[in-house]
């Protein structure tokens, strides 16, 4: 087992996403597909994992009809980053 230290915690990225309609909806879609969402006041934030990038995550939401009127990438708070990587551990 690889011991995580805070800085790489840190570094874990979101996509955060300014969605047209309802935040809680898009959130629920995005839920579906992705393990780590985050229903925001104007939108969500999705965690980008190993295998996702955000330019996937925009294709998964066109597909849907989420409408994106703005998206950004950031890094993820320390206590976000450390809840997934708890429930990746949990899953393992």
């Amino acid at each position: 087992m690889r011991v995580l230290e805070a800085a790489d915690l840190a570094r874990d990225l979101s996509l955060v996403l300014v969605v047209e309609g309802s935040p809680r909806a898009a959130a629920h879609i995005l839920a579906q597909r992705y393990p780590q969402v985050l229903c925001e006041p104007a939108g969500a934030r999705v965690a980008i994992g190993p295998r996702e990038t955000p330019e996937g995550i925009l294709s998964y939401c066109r597909q849907h009809r989420i409408g994106v009127r703005a998206s950004r990438v950031v890094s993820r708070s320390l206590e976000e980053a450390a809840v997934a990587t708890l429930q990746e551990a949990g899953t393992r």
